[in-house]
């Protein structure tokens, strides 16, 4: 119904408002077509083909955001491509400009999740240069959970927390919870990160 739509409408605006405020940022992929015909001059006709979001609220009240430096790190929160436009590179193109804008902020690790069945997805970002992250690692579990992208949350779907660093080393900070959080099999320190495979 019209007035369906425009409660969606109206809670989406409000929605995406609050998350810029936020810090949110997207980034939008168009299409232009010039049509032309004999009696009309040519016009342009932009469509929107993908969009993706990050930011860095995600980690707000984590051990993952509280390990690491401020603006050091960001999320992605969603990569989209119209279902009609995919298998074209759109997607990559997008996962090119998050690292520009990365590369910009000066940002050391870029986070994202994926389901662990989107193989499409899953090979994006590999290909791209993100890693899987150890799913038992408390600090990325406690993350994990608190975005409800834990195993079996979401409709029994799981995910799989990836990250790209963009520095050889990142910056992990002491956290004052360390001993409580920390797991024996990962060790971190001011200078990096170590996965214990």
């Amino acid at each position: 119904t019209p007035e369906t739509r425009k409660l969606f409408c109206d809670r989406s605006c409000h929605l995406l408002s609050t998350r810029r405020q936020r810090g949110a940022m997207c980034i939008v992929a168009t299409e232009t077509r010039t049509s032309s015909s004999s009696f009309l001059p040519s016009m342009e006709d932009e469509s929107v083909v993908g969009t993706a979001e990050i930011s860095f609220h995600e980690f707000a009240e984590t051990s993952l955001g509280r390990s690491r430096p401020q603006g050091s790190i960001l999320y992605v929160t969603e990569v989209a491509v119209n279902s009609a436009k995919r298998r074209r590179g759109i997607a990559k193109l997008m996962m090119e400009a998050i690292d520009k804008v990365a590369k910009i902020r000066k940002t050391e690790t870029i986070y994202l999740h994926v389901d662990v069945e989107n193989i499409g997805a899953l090979r994006l970002y590999e290909h791209a240069g993100y890693k899987k992250l150890p799913s038992d690692d408390p600090v990325f579990l406690e993350f994990t959970t608190k975005l409800n992208l834990h195993d079996g949350a979401t409709k029994g779907r799981k995910h799989y927390l990836m990250s790209k660093d963009f520095v050889k080393k990142p910056t992990w900070l002491e956290d004052h919870n360390k001993k409580e959080t920390f797991s024996g099999q990962t060790q971190r320190g001011t200078l990096g990160i170590e996965v214990l495979h």
